[in-house]
C-alpha cells in the first residue's frame, strides 16, 4: 500500500507534463512555420522586385514605342505643309520648327505587342504584390502565436521535447503500475473479507452445534 500512495502522487504531475509536452510539440511547429513563411515571404518579395523591374521596363517601352508613333505622324503631317498656309493642327501660318521624321514610324502589330507586354507586367506585379502582402500577414500572425506561446511557456520553452517524452512515458509507466496494484489490492480486500465470513460462518455453526 505504500508503493501505491507514491504512485498516486504522481498523477498530477503525469497531466502537467503532458500539457507541457503538448505545448512544447505545438511551439516546435510553430517556429518550422514561422521559417517556412519567412522564406516564402523572402522569396516572393525578390520576385515582386524582379516583376517591378520588368513592369517599369514595359511601360517605358510601350510609352517610347507610342512617342515615336506620335512624332511620326507629327512629321507626315509636316511633310504636307505650305508655305504661308494654315497648318492643319495649330492653323499657324507660320512653321519655324517641323516636325522631322525620326527612325521609323512602329506599325500597328508592333504598338498592340507594347501594349500586350505593358499588360501583363503589370497583372504580373500586382498579383505577386498581394503575394507579398498575404504572406506578409501570415507570417506577423505566426509570430505572434509563436511569441504568445514561448511567453506563456517562460523557461520552459527550451526544455527539449525528447526529454519531456521519455518524462511522460515514466509517468504512464508509474500510472500503469498503480492501476496494476490497486486492482490487486482491490482483488486482496475482497478475498480477506470473503476469508472472514468463512471464518464466521464456522464459528457461528459450531457454537449451534455444542
Amino acid at each position: 500500500r505504500g508503493e501505491c500512495d507514491g504512485l498516486a502522487g504522481n498523477s498530477a504531475g503525469l497531466e502537467r507534463a503532458k500539457r507541457l509536452l503538448a505545448d512544447r510539440r505545438k511551439l516546435d511547429m510553430l517556429l518550422a512555420a514561422v521559417a517556412d513563411e519567412q522564406c516564402k515571404h523572402r522569396a516572393a518579395c525578390q520576385s515582386f522586385g524582379l516583376a517591378e523591374a520588368a513592369s517599369t521596363n514595359a511601360i517605358e517601352t510601350a510609352r517610347a514605342i507610342e512617342g515615336a508613333w506620335s512624332g511620326e505622324q507629327a512629321a507626315l503631317l509636316a511633310a504636307d505643309l505650305q508655305r504661308n498656309a494654315p497648318c492643319p493642327v495649330c492653323g499657324s501660318h507660320e512653321h519655324p520648327q517641323p516636325a522631322r521624321p525620326g527612325a521609323g514610324l512602329p506599325d500597328a502589330a508592333e504598338r498592340s505587342t507594347a501594349r500586350e507586354n505593358e499588360s501583363s507586367a503589370r497583372a504580373a506585379r500586382d498579383e505577386l504584390r498581394e503575394c507579398v502582402t498575404r504572406l506578409g500577414a501570415n507570417l506577423e500572425n505566426l509570430q505572434q502565436q509563436e511569441g504568445a506561446l514561448t511567453a506563456e511557456l517562460g523557461e520552459n520553452a527550451g526544455f527539449p521535447v525528447a526529454e519531456l517524452e521519455q518524462r511522460c512515458a515514466a509517468l504512464q509507466h508509474d500510472a500503469g503500475r498503480l492501476v496494476t496494484l490497486r486492482e490487486e489490492l482491490a482483488a486482496k480486500e475482497v478475498a480477506h473479507i470473503a476469508q472472514q465470513q468463512i471464518l464466521l460462518e464456522r464459528e457461528e455453526c459450531s457454537r449451534g452445534c455444542s
